[in-house]
């Protein structure tokens, strides 16, 4: 883990190419714009976490992955463990889902009651 002696997230930095291949690897799929774009697909739906990738970074430092963790609804310290690997693709869907951020099987997870049907 990339903490330091005080149990904080240390400074880390990745090459865009290392982020690009975390995210392909854990279901985001590329779409091509001025940026490249990235969307989640959960099977073979499309959910609503997109983020997105400078051509004028190689590298993303601090402030650039805080950004990237906050648009995939993540901690630093998970976005580190995302990208890492020991995040696995299945596991950052179950926090997401957990999170309300998309959808688990059709059915909202942040939804506490079941919404009542017109008669």
């Amino acid at each position: 883990m990339c903490r330091n002696e005080h149990g904080q997230v240390a400074d880390v930095v990745f090459t865009t190419r290392q982020l690009a291949q975390a995210l392909e690897s854990k279901g985001f799929r590329k779409r091509q714009s001025h940026h490249a774009v990235y969307v989640l697909y959960v099977g073979d739906r499309k959910t609503s976490v997109v983020t997105r990738l400078s051509h004028g970074h190689r590298e993303y430092g601090d402030a650039l992955l805080g950004q990237l963790a906050k648009q995939l609804g993540l901690s630093r310290a998970e976005l580190n463990d995302l990208i890492l690997c020991p995040l696995s693709g299945a596991q950052y869907v179950w926090i997401l889902e957990e999170r309300g951020r998309i959808r688990s099987q059709g059915v909202s997870v942040s939804r506490k009651t079941p919404r009542r049907t017109r008669r």
